[in-house]
Parts: structure tokens; C-alpha cells; sequence
């Protein structure tokens, strides 16, 4: 027997008390952006994949909250849609390449233990602070979309 649902997933959540519509922000084309680079030459599951994204999300917030000047730059992100721009990078060569063109931006290191699916010391998701659109390097416009 099926259950017939009487009411949209938006008018369920409109009556959860940990809801709020506030959380749904407009995305702004001039917003800075989260990019997030993930290592495909470690043939990494989708589920690990986002654990290790949610790894890299969580540790570059943590860094740009702990000062005044990159809490500006967090509200900017955060008021104009939080967008997240997940790109692969298909080799470790083009990895160190995208780092040493990349040296002066603010970024986390996601490094895995190697306790499921890579040796450990992997390197496998790089976050960068979010930037505006005319701070994206060159080697980062050019890759893909994971």
C-alpha cells in the first residue's frame, strides 16, 4: 500500500521549527565561489568523493572564520548563494602545476589516512577560499566540471 502525500516537501519543511527559508539564498553571478579541485587519478567511489569534499568545505570555513578580514569575504560568499564548483584534476603532474600557479591563494589540503580506498598521505581535495570571478587563475578556469 503507498502513501499518498498530501502535502510538498517545501510545505513540510515550512512546519519543521529547524527550517527556515532564509536558508535558500539567491545566487549572484558576481559572488565569489567556492572551487574545489578533486584528484581523479585516485579512482576514488562517489561516496568518498563527497566525504572528502565535505572535508574540504568544512576546513576552509574553519580557516576564513578565524579572522576579521576573511569573515567579510565569507559573508560576501554567503549572501550571494554560497556556490561550490567542483573540478577534476585527472593527474598529480597537472595537480602540481595547478599548486605552484596557486601559491599565494588561501587554500586546504585535504590529505587522506588510507584507511579505505588510497594510500595514506593522499592528497585528494583541494578547497579554495572563495573567490570572485576575476581571481580565478588560468589553470583553474581550464578544467572540467566533476
Amino acid at each position: 500500500m503507498f502513501l499518498i502525500l498530501t502535502m510538498s516537501i517545501t510545505e513540510t519543511l515550512l512546519e519543521c521549527t529547524d527550517y527556515s527559508d532564509r536558508e535558500v539564498s539567491e545566487c549572484t553571478e558576481d559572488g565569489p565561489r567556492m572551487y574545489l579541485l578533486i584528484n581523479r587519478s585516485l579512482n576514488l567511489s562517489p561516496g568518498k568523493v563527497c566525504a572528502q569534499v565535505g572535508h574540504g568545505v568544512e576546513e576552509i570555513t574553519t580557516k576564513m572564520l578565524q579572522s576579521r578580514k576573511r569573515r567579510k569575504r565569507w559573508k560576501a560568499y554567503t549572501s550571494s548563494g554560497s556556490t561550490k564548483i567542483a573540478l577534476k584534476v585527472n593527474s598529480e603532474a597537472e595537480i602540481v602545476s595547478i599548486l605552484e600557479e596557486t601559491k599565494n591563494l588561501m587554500k586546504a589540503y585535504v590529505i587522506d589516512a588510507g584507511r579505505t580506498q588510497c594510500p595514506s598521505g593522499s592528497l585528494t581535495v583541494i578547497a579554495y577560499i572563495p573567490l570572485y570571478a576575476h581571481e580565478v587563475p588560468s589553470s583553474i578556469k581550464r578544467l572540467k566540471l566533476y
